[in-house]
C-alpha cells in the first residue's frame, strides 16, 4: 500500500510538471517563439499595414507629379495624423504649395488617407523631449540613400520609434535580414517650411546619408536599434 501511494504521488507530481511544460510551450508558440513581447504574426500584420500605407503615398505622389504636373519642391507633406512626443501636431507644411493640388493628404491632390501608427510605437528612452517626433509618427525628410537613383538627395518618409519586432518584420517583408547593418550620418533636414526652404533643403550637402551593404539601392527598409528595442522605417517617396 505504501508503494502504491508513493507511485500515485509521483504520477501526480509528474503530471503537474508536464502540464507546466505544456502551458509554457503553448504560450511561447502564441508569441511566435519570441521573448520580445509581441507575436511574430502580430508583427508581420503591423509591418504589412505600414507597407500598404506607404505604397498609397507612392501612388499619390506619382498622381500629383504626372497628372497635376506638380514639381518635387512644391509637394506639401502636412499631415494631421502626425504628432510630437508632447501630443501637438507636428508642423511639416511646405509653404511652396499654394493649392489643394500639391497636397499629398488632400482629395484634390494626392488623395492619400492620413494614418496614425501610434499603436505600433515602442517606448522611447529617458531624455526624450516633448518636441521630438512621437513613437509611430512620421518625419518627412531629405536624405541620401546609398546607390539609390542619382547622387542627388531623395525625399524620405521616416516612420519613427516603432517596436523592434515590427522593424524586423518590415525588413523580412522587403526580403532583407531582420536587422541589416545601416549607418545614418549628417543632420536633420526637413522637407517642409517657409517658401523656398524645401527647395534649398533638397540640395543640402549636410542632409542625412544612409549607408549599408545590404540596404544600398533600396528605397524601403527599417533601421534597427536593438539597445532601445525600437526601429525607424525609411521609405523614399521621391527618388532623384
Amino acid at each position: 500500500m505504501r508503494t502504491q501511494r508513493g507511485n500515485i504521488l509521483f504520477l501526480i507530481l509528474l503530471a503537474v510538471v508536464l502540464f507546466a511544460a505544456l502551458a509554457y510551450a503553448v504560450t511561447s508558440a502564441m508569441r511566435g517563439g519570441t521573448q520580445e513581447g509581441m507575436s511574430k504574426e502580430a508583427a508581420n500584420a503591423a509591418a504589412s499595414d505600414i507597407a500598404s500605407w506607404l505604397a498609397s503615398v507612392d501612388q499619390g505622389v506619382q498622381r500629383m507629379m504626372l497628372v497635376n504636373n506638380i514639381l518635387v519642391e512644391q509637394i506639401d507633406v502636412y499631415d494631421t495624423n502626425n504628432f510630437n512626443y508632447g501630443g501637438t501636431i507636428r508642423a511639416n507644411k511646405n509653404e511652396n504649395c499654394t493649392t489643394d493640388a500639391c497636397q499629398i493628404f488632400n482629395p484634390n491632390g494626392g488623395g492619400v488617407i492620413s494614418r496614425s501608427f501610434a499603436k505600433y510605437g515602442g517606448t522611447m528612452g529617458d531624455g526624450y523631449m516633448s518636441h521630438y517626433v512621437a513613437a509611430g509618427s512620421k518625419e518627412y525628410l531629405v536624405k541620401s540613400i546609398q546607390d539609390l537613383g542619382t547622387p542627388l538627395n531623395d525625399v524620405v518618409i521616416q516612420v519613427s520609434g516603432i517596436k523592434l519586432e515590427i522593424c524586423k518584420a518590415y525588413n523580412r517583408l522587403q526580403n532583407l535580414p531582420d536587422c541589416p547593418s545601416a549607418s545614418q550620418t549628417g543632420t536633420f533636414t526637413g522637407f517642409y517650411g517657409a517658401p523656398g526652404v524645401a527647395t534649398t533643403n533638397l540640395d543640402s550637402s549636410s542632409a542625412y546619408v544612409i549607408t549599408g551593404q545590404l540596404i544600398k539601392g533600396r528605397h524601403s527598409f527599417c533601421r534597427c536599434n536593438p539597445s532601445s528595442n525600437i526601429g525607424a522605417i525609411d521609405h523614399a517617396i521621391i527618388i532623384r
